[in-house]
């Protein structure tokens, strides 16, 4: 399964070495989106600039991403419930 990259989790990475997003691309699994592009792109990534964000945009491009949605079958808790924590879940729509 491929994963959506929020703008934080990079600027994160940017700061602070993340391993399991490196991981991630090693194994070709991470996504991005314009926007994610875009907000990177309006802050300051890591020098060289221009290579980075190059290379941000040669990875996997997800056009659209929705809330997600559990199956019906699904069992939840009110510790892993997005609603009851009030944090949205997202599904990538690829």
């Amino acid at each position: 399964m491929s994963v959506l990259i929020d703008t934080s989790v990079w600027v994160d990475h940017f700061r602070n070495h993340n391993a399991a997003l490196v991981r991630l691309l090693h194994q070709d699994r991470v996504l991005t989106h314009p926007m994610v592009l875009l907000e990177i792109a309006c802050g300051t990534p890591p020098a060289p600039r221009p290579q980075t964000l190059r290379n941000l945009s040669l990875l996997q491009s997800c056009p659209e991403a929705s809330p997600f949605k559990p199956h019906p079958s699904a069992r939840s808790s009110a510790s892993t419930n997005s609603a009851a924590t009030s944090q949205p879940v997202w599904s990538v729509i690829s």
